[in-house]
């Protein structure tokens, strides 16, 4: 698996699954990698929790299409999915 994360990325992946946060805020502009982390992790506790259910939303169904549902599946395909 060729799965590669920035610092800030690794930072924030160590406090999602840290057992006391409760709350993250993860900003940035376009090209920050929010959605590429997001579809990780998601994919991840999909994985390691069987059974279990998540959702991915954005305001807008066509920013949802046209961005986060193609880096989910290019993250998808990177994991070997």
């Amino acid at each position: 698996m060729d799965i590669n994360l920035s610092d800030k990325q690794w930072i924030a992946w160590q406090y999602l699954e840290d057992k006391t946060t409760n709350e993250i805020l993860y900003g940035g502009g376009a090209g920050g990698g929010k959605s590429y982390l997001g579809c990780i992790w998601h994919i991840y506790r999909r994985t390691k929790y069987a059974g279990s259910r998540g959702l991915i939303g954005r305001a807008k169904i066509a920013n949802l299409e046209q961005s986060t549902l193609v880096t989910l599946f290019k993250v998808a395909n990177l994991m070997g999915y």
